[in-house]
């Protein structure tokens, strides 16, 4: 019985598998570093915008609103 399984499985045409090895890998190659583009695309410049809207705040006085001439 153990025979006749090994058989048939080598006999199995598996060339639909070999189309979708090849599709596996162009979609491997293209997520490649995908999360360091994500960081260094989109992490990087809302982190920039943060530290320097902290930065002006902190120049302000501790949050507080510049004081305009006039009021």
């Amino acid at each position: 019985m153990a025979e006749t399984f090994y058989l048939s499985l080598l006999a199995v045409d598996l060339s639909a598998l070999d189309g979708l090895a090849d599709c596996w890998e162009i979609i491997h190659r293209d997520i490649k570093g995908l999360g360091k583009r994500m960081h260094d695309e989109a992490l990087t410049p809302l982190r920039t915008t943060k530290r320097s809207r902290r930065c002006a705040t902190r120049a302000t006085g501790k949050g507080r609103r510049p004081r305009t001439p006039g009021r």
